[in-house]
């Protein structure tokens, strides 16, 4: 799972906007509600989950 992007096109995830562009603070792929909903089908179904959060915020 990618929680959110990458740094060198500004959308990590980060808690506080970008130094070298303050219009933005990066991206989320999913919501926290989303994110529970789907680790909790992960967990029921006895899989794994390998995520990418590179950013603060993620």
């Amino acid at each position: 799972m990618f929680l959110d992007g990458t740094q060198p096109i500004h959308t990590t995830a980060l808690r506080k906007p970008y130094t070298d562009k303050p219009d933005t603070d990066g991206i989320l792929n999913y919501s926290q509600r989303e994110l529970k909903d789907i680790l909790r089908l992960v967990d029921e179904n006895n899989l794994q989950v390998t995520m990418h959060a590179i950013g603060d915020r993620a």
